[in-house]
């Protein structure tokens, strides 16, 4: 398979994000098993996300990995400190997956409070270099001008996905600039 570009996908909660994220996954899932990707899912919903029911199930899930990234799932983990967590759940699966897979990024802000520094510089480096391991990312967040946590996505990501709900006027200023 190919190398998956670079998407960032913006929205209001509610505003369908995390539904047209699973669907691509699904889409890519039914292809035939040769053309199959790996999807690494980051999320802080990852274990209460009714809509992501659909990629958990056991047809799947050598394909899936789903890892929560939420205060309690850090929290209740077997690792002694955030940091710890993040070298070996994110980080260590990033770094020895395989060519052509896909990472998910599930609106990271919301992750624990100890690992969201860790992970925007992580997905920033993914979205400058991740091609050159043949690592597609997408990152799925709330805000267009989301600070540190967008701003290098103007410059890297391929795929702009807008849901302009409630944003409508700051994707029209993002666009006009």
């Amino acid at each position: 398979a190919q190398y998956a570009a670079s998407e960032i996908v913006v929205g209001s909660s509610n505003s369908g994000k995390t539904t047209y994220v699973r669907n691509r996954i699904l889409t890519n899932l039914r292809l035939k098993e040769s053309e199959r990707r790996h999807f690494y899912y980051f999320s802080s919903e990852w274990t209460d996300d009714k809509t992501l029911d659909e990629l958990k199930k056991d047809k799947w899930k050598s394909y899936i990995t789903g890892i929560d990234i939420g205060e309690e799932a850090v929290h209740n983990s077997d690792y002694s400190t955030p940091q710890e967590f993040f070298a070996n759940e994110i980080k260590l699966r990033i770094d020895t997956a395989e060519k052509s897979s896909v990472i998910v990024f599930d609106d990271p802000v919301d992750a624990h409070g100890g690992i969201t520094d860790l992970i925007r510089n992580l997905q920033n480096r993914l979205m400058r270099v991740g091609r050159h391991r043949g690592l597609g990312l997408i990152f799925i967040t709330h805000n267009l001008r989301g600070g540190a946590y967008t701003a290098q996505c103007s410059n890297s990501c391929m795929y702009f996905t807008l849901f302009p709900r409630a944003q409508s006027a700051k994707i029209r200023d993002f666009l006009n600039r």
